[in-house]
């Protein structure tokens, strides 16, 4: 997310806009995915607690697939309890708008 963040501010220097990387997030409605080891409260860092949500390759019968992925992200004492929630629950319903 930080090099993601530097690209678009070095390419749209003349038009950024934005104080910080949350607002880009919430004026374009932009999420981002995660895993369950991903280092999750630093990627809040850039895209605000509101924009990140759950990736999970649940029912692809591939090494990516998390089949504990709920019990993982929820077992996590580095992320507060609820920002956990906000990822499984809240953000996926605003983004699926359910």
């Amino acid at each position: 997310m930080p090099f993601l963040i530097h690209i678009l501010r070095r390419l749209f220097r003349e038009r950024w806009k934005f104080s910080n990387s949350v607002d880009l997030f919430r004026e374009y409605r932009l999420f981002v995915a995660c895993e369950a080891d991903e280092d999750v409260p630093y990627l809040a860092k850039y895209t605000g607690e509101d924009h990140i949500l759950i990736g999970s390759d649940y029912g692809h019968n591939d090494p990516s697939e998390e089949r504990n992925l709920v019990a993982t992200m929820r077992a996590r004492e580095d992320i507060p309890r609820p920002l956990t929630e906000k990822i499984l629950c809240e953000n996926p319903r605003r983004f699926y708008p359910l």
